[in-house]
């Protein structure tokens, strides 16, 4: 233990029941809602986002494809018209 003499900083401000939280959160139930649930809801997150950019770049992959078709068509189109 330190002696009170010892002590030589004083307290500016205190945040009453705040050690509470730590004591909940070391229940089953308080570590469930402050760390599972927060948790399993940031990965849903993420994976949405990510199966929606996935989404839109195979969107724009076929535009291209689509459009690389057409451009093949016309140019063959062209051929024809032009060589027979």
């Amino acid at each position: 233990m330190v002696k009170t003499e010892n002590v030589i900083d004083k307290v500016v401000f205190t945040i009453p029941y705040v050690g509470y939280i730590g004591y909940f959160v070391r229940t089953p139930i308080g570590f469930t809602l402050l760390i599972v649930i927060p948790a399993t809801l940031l990965i849903t997150i993420e994976i949405r986002k990510i199966i929606k950019y996935q989404k839109q770049n195979n969107q724009k992959k076929q535009k291209k494809q689509i459009g690389f078709r057409l451009c093949q068509k016309v140019r063959v189109y062209y051929y024809e018209v032009v060589f027979f």
